[in-house]
């Protein structure tokens, strides 16, 4: 069952995992707008956000689907 929660620091990796996957297909469909980056998400911004709890994830058997930010 698919569970909607706030992001927790240990999420990182996986939500780095969804980030940068999304930044390749704008960099892909748009060149002309976007361009390749190393970091999409730096782990700094990511605590922050966690810390806020500005940030959604939708988890399934401990595997991040998507989320929301």
């Amino acid at each position: 069952m698919t569970q909607i929660r706030f992001a927790e620091n240990k999420d990182y990796e996986q939500v780095n995992t969804i980030m940068n996957q999304v930044q390749e297909l704008h960099v892909m469909w748009r060149p002309d707008i976007y361009r390749a980056c190393d970091t999409v998400l730096p782990q700094e911004m990511f605590e922050g956000m966690v810390s806020a709890q500005t940030m959604l994830v939708a988890e399934e058997g401990g595997n991040i689907l998507g989320l929301l930010a």
